[in-house]
This record gives structure tokens, sequence and C-alpha cells, in this order.
């Protein structure tokens, strides 16, 4: 029995394309990458969580609710203190702000688009 079993019809469906997301960590993770690029990184994926309903506005107590706290406190903390680690993060933001299927919660992740070992 998958967590995706348990979810309501209110998540949006779709989100970013995991090659997307492999791109904007690779951006993220660059030295050149400004503070303001940052900023809006974060919050492209923000957006594509499940903390963003299908209305377009934040879950903010529902399960979806849970991604908006750990993308923004990963993203800054790799962001302050490693950003070269950005990349290996491919996995956690796949899950969680990856392409799925309406009423889903969360994505399988494409191994065909993480970075390699």
């Amino acid at each position: 029995m998958s967590i995706n079993q348990f979810t309501s019809n209110v998540y949006a469906g779709s989100a970013m394309n995991q090659g997307e997301i492999r791109a904007r960590l690779a951006e993220a993770g660059a030295e050149e990458c400004t503070r303001r690029r940052l900023g809006e990184i974060m919050l492209e994926f923000l957006d594509e969580s499940p903390a963003m309903l299908s209305d377009g506005t934040y879950d903010i107590d529902g399960q979806g609710s849970l991604a908006r706290p750990i993308i923004e406190e990963l993203f800054i903390s790799v962001a302050e203190n490693r950003r070269s680690a950005f990349p290996d993060l491919f996995p956690v933001f796949a899950v969680l702000c990856g392409d799925r299927e309406n009423g889903v919660l969360i994505a399988d992740i494409d191994w065909s688009q993480a970075p390699p070992m």
C-alpha cells in the first residue's frame, strides 16, 4: 500500500518534468547562480510541490503542507552551506516536485534523469 492511496483529489497533477528538476538543481549548484535566481528556483519547486493545491493556493493544513517546510529548509540550507550538493538532491526534489497524476501526493523517481554517481 502506498502513501498515495491516502491522498484526496486536491493536489494538482503534472508538476515539473524531472528533466527540468535536474536542470534547475544543476543551475542552483553553479557558483554563478545569483541569490535572486536561487530564490526563483526555490519558488518554482514550491509551486510544483504538493503544497500547491489545484486551485492555486498553498495547502496549509493537509498532507501537502509538509512539503513546503521540507523544500524551503533543504533548499536554503544547501544554498547557504554546500551549493555544489544541489544535483545530488535530485531524488528528493523529484519525489516532492516531479510530474505526478492528479490527486497523487508524491511522484515516482525517473532514475534515468538522475545525475551519474
